[in-house]
């Protein structure tokens, strides 16, 4: 199942309370860009790769991502849907979830038209319930176009959620959970680096493949990097592991809980080790990798290597890298600028594509990067504000 599009109403810190997101190109496709920045899914539509979101200090990135994060995992993943997780706090009383789903074994697109209510919203029993749903079904012709995929018109109706007599279905689940039920593959597509962000723990570690290779490009000075009595581990369920770590010119070596690796490795060989483990996981699955703030404890060099991961001939299974940054000079690695969301916030958060926001001037022979720092699509701190602070440092410095 591979998401083309979402569209949220409702939200409280959007523009218009709205968040549209297309996981497919608008822009014409050049030839070398097939299963490169693009995978084919049918006719004229391709599939973007990777979506960066862009924007300055809160402009409402994680925002965003946490957003898309919790649907794909509904819609996609068949989670239910709960109070608890990010999406509850993004509106008052109701949501509406309209999002388009490409069926690659049925050769269909789905439409699912969602109603998203809270209940208890201030007391301990509050939780999240679907209040209503439409499901609507396209097969694909070679009629289904870029002009007119999205038209609701060409859709037929299958089920409406209030009008079905299934007491197996609960509040928490979406109507599509029936189709995702039937389907042969269930394993996990959605994977999520959000909520690490900030933290320095190594939460991910690949089991029946070698991380030295890994560990060793983040940090060359490593030697031994490994599980401390693997096949022992192995055996054992709900087990944390400890690790040995060995460095090259060093005869001691090192043994760690995991929840004590950052005392021994650098926080961007962490990050850098969780973000390989969930890359392998999702190029394997085509699959959703969703990193907050990429470049965050990362080298330049190696936030390069993992997009070249998905905008390569080795993403034959479809996987796309959604990623949030506010270092610009990332974007001159992307070539599509239908791709890129920039984001904005004032008074509410504004979510558009570049390509969109560049309109006639968006060229493909200037670096993103040129583009974002003139200022010319407000991505860069306000000048004002700037000067603002250096007055308000000078005054202090003054009266001390």
């Amino acid at each position: 199942m591979k998401a083309l599009r979402i569209i949220v109403n409702g939200l409280s810190n959007f523009e218009n309370g709205e968040l549209k997101v297309d996981f497919i190109a608008s822009k014409k496709v050049s030839t070398y860009e097939t299963n490169v920045t693009v995978n084919p899914l049918f006719n004229s539509i391709y599939k973007q790769n990777s979506m960066s979101f862009v924007g300055i200090n809160a402009s409402g990135k994680t925002t965003t991502l946490a957003i898309i994060e919790s649907l794909l995992s509904i819609y996609i993943d068949n989670e239910s849907i709960s109070f608890h997780t990010h999406l509850s706090k993004t509106f008052s009383d109701q949501l509406n979830v309209k999002i388009h789903l490409y069926d690659e074994e049925e050769k269909a697109i789905y439409l699912i038209n969602s109603t998203i209510m809270k209940e208890n919203k201030d007391g301990a029993n509050s939780k999240l319930y679907f209040y209503d749903e439409d499901l609507y079904l396209r097969k694909v012709s070679k009629r289904v176009n870029k002009k007119n995929i999205f038209d609701n018109e060409l859709y037929d109706h299958i089920q409406n959620r209030r009008g079905l007599n299934n007491s197996y279905l609960k509040d928490e689940d979406t109507i599509f959970s029936a189709i995702l039920n039937e389907k042969d593959d269930r394993n996990e597509k959605v994977f999520e680096l959000i909520n690490l962000t900030d933290m320095n723990v190594f939460a991910y570690y690949l089991k029946n493949m070698t991380n030295e290779s890994f560990i060793r490009y983040l940090d060359p000075s490593v030697e031994l990097f490994r599980i401390k009595d693997e096949e022992n581990y192995n055996l054992k369920k709900h087990t944390l592991p400890k690790f040995e770590i060995k460095f090259k010119n060093s005869d001691v070596i090192h043994t760690s809980d995991i929840a004590d690796l950052g005392n021994i490795l650098s926080s961007g060989t962490i990050k850098g080790l969780n973000i390989f483990a969930n890359v392998v996981t999702v190029l394997s699955r085509g699959g959703y990798l969703i990193i907050d703030e990429i470049e965050n404890h990362l080298n330049k060099r190696i936030v390069s290597s993992i997009l070249e991961f998905f905008l390569s001939d080795i993403n034959n299974n479809g996987a796309t890298l959604l990623f949030s940054t506010h270092y610009v000079e990332v974007l001159d690695e992307i070539d599509r600028s239908d791709s890129i969301y920039v984001l904005n916030k004032e008074e509410a958060i504004k979510v558009k594509k570049l390509s969109d926001r560049l309109g006639e001037y968006d060229r493909s022979d200037k670096k993103k990067s040129e583009i974002f720092l003139s200022g010319v699509v407000d991505t860069v701190p306000d000048y004002k504000s700037y000067q603002n602070i250096k007055k308000d440092i000078r005054d202090y410095i003054r009266g001390n």
